[in-house]
C-alpha cells in the first residue's frame, strides 16, 4: 500500500498541475497573479483550474504589470531560446528563481511589479 501511494504521488507531480498549484500558493501566498511562458496547455489550464483564477500567458497577453509568479518550461524543443526570450520580456524588471519543478521540466520565478 505504501509503494502505491508513492507511485501515485510521483505520477501526480509528473502529470498534474495540482501539486504545482499547491506549491505556488505555499511559496508566495500573497501573490495572486500567475503567468506562464511556453508551458504545455494542460499545465496552463490546470493551474487556472486549481487556483480558481485565470492564468496569464505571456505569448497571448504579454507581461502583467503587477508582481506575479511565472511558470516557464525549460526543457523541450524551445528550451534553447527560452532564456533569451524571457530576458526580453522581463527587461528592466527584477525577477528571481523560486524553485524548479523537474518532473515537468518547469522553473518558477517571482517577477516584481513594473
Amino acid at each position: 500500500m505504501e509503494a502505491s501511494k508513492r507511485v501515485i504521488h510521483l505520477l501526480d507531480r509528473a502529470y498534474s498541475a495540482r501539486p504545482l498549484a499547491e506549491q505556488l500558493a505555499a511559496s508566495a501566498p500573497n501573490v495572486e497573479t500567475v503567468a506562464v511562458f511556453r508551458v504545455r496547455r494542460d499545465i496552463e489550464y490546470g493551474l487556472s483550474f486549481y487556483r480558481n483564477r485565470e492564468v496569464v500567458n505571456y505569448d497571448e497577453s504579454g507581461v502583467p504589470d503587477e508582481q506575479h509568479l511565472l511558470v516557464v518550461r525549460v526543457t523541450g524543443k524551445q528550451a534553447a531560446d527560452t532564456q533569451g526570450a524571457l530576458e526580453e520580456y522581463l527587461e528592466g524588471r527584477h525577477y528571481e528563481q523560486l524553485f524548479a519543478w523537474p518532473e515537468q521540466g518547469l522553473m518558477v520565478y517571482l517577477v516584481g511589479s513594473r
